[in-house]
């Protein structure tokens, strides 16, 4: 059984929502919850949104830039169906790993 097309890219959407704490002017923690959902893929389009977590560490490293590393969980959930609705299968995605984030403000 096939679960995921043959495609070079998924398509994703992610909202979240985090607090942050700084140390000092240079150095600030963040973490917070995040909701995501695949919107094109199929058949992972059809699994529903869930909420994951991220956290990362900032370095402000001028007036106008600053750098996060982190690390983020995403997960969707749900029922995907087979061979004209006669298989079902449940599925709890997670997606996970390191992320770097460039922040310039204005």
């Amino acid at each position: 059984m096939e679960i995921v097309e043959n495609s070079a890219s998924a398509q994703l959407v992610r909202a979240d929502g985090n607090l942050a704490y700084a140390f000092n002017p240079v150095v600030s923690l963040k973490g917070g919850l995040n909701v995501s959902k695949f919107t094109k893929t199929e058949p992972l389009a059809k699994l529903d949104p869930n909420v994951g977590a991220q956290a990362a560490l900032g370095l402000q490293l001028g007036r106008h830039f600053a750098v996060d590393v982190g690390y983020t969980v995403m997960r969707q959930s749900g029922n995907i169906s087979f061979n004209d609705g006669a298989d079902n299968l449940k599925v709890d995605y997670q997606l996970q790993g390191l992320e770097i984030g460039l922040n310039g403000t204005f």
